[in-house]
């Protein structure tokens, strides 16, 4: 059954003057929750870029040129100021982006794609608070003539940057890879 009402048509049921305003609230809704994720999708992806850039600039670029162009006393006074710098920005990065991967859940995001994107960055804030909070007071703390604790620390800061390494590229992956 076919009803005409004003200018509409309408098929089989009445037309409500609150149905239009309904359907404008859904939508004006719909397109809130898709601007919002939008931009935390945005954070989420800068927050890991940063982090990742830091991670590998520091890694790869500052530590070896350190190393290669100053004594080794001036390497480890220098190393001293920069590593809970370094941390510290490794830290901020990884809540932001875990920030941003909660909220986006609140404002919808599939639980999967939430995990997808936060099991890794929490591991790599894991990584991170570690070594600032766990390894780095006990390296200061160790007289300078035990070389052998402190190259087993070394190794597990090692070990430890290269799973931040590791998790962060998983994070990238998840974000690109819908």
């Amino acid at each position: 059954m076919t009803r005409r009402i004003g200018s509409r048509v309408r098929c089989g049921r009445r037309h409500h003057w609150w149905s239009d305003q309904r359907n404008a609230v859904v939508a004006t809704s719909a397109i809130r929750v898709r601007r919002t994720s939008t931009v935390l999708r945005f954070v989420f992806v800068m927050a890991v870029a940063v982090w990742l850039g830091t991670v590998v600039s520091f890694s790869f670029l500052v530590l070896p040129t350190i190393h290669g162009t100053s004594a080794p006393g001036d390497a480890a006074r220098l190393l001293r100021r920069l590593f809970p710098r370094y941390y510290g920005a490794c830290i901020v990065c990884g809540f932001i982006a875990l920030a941003s991967v909660s909220l986006a859940r609140s404002s919808g995001l599939p639980t999967g794609e939430a995990l997808r994107l936060a099991v890794p960055v929490a591991g790599g804030l894991l990584c991170s608070l570690l070594s600032q909070y766990v390894l780095l007071p006990r390296l200061r703390a160790l007289p300078s003539s035990d070389d052998e604790r402190y190259l087993r620390l070394h190794t597990i800061s090692s070990m430890l940057n290269s799973t931040l390494l590791a998790l962060l590229l998983l994070a990238v992956a998840g974000a690109v890879m819908r």
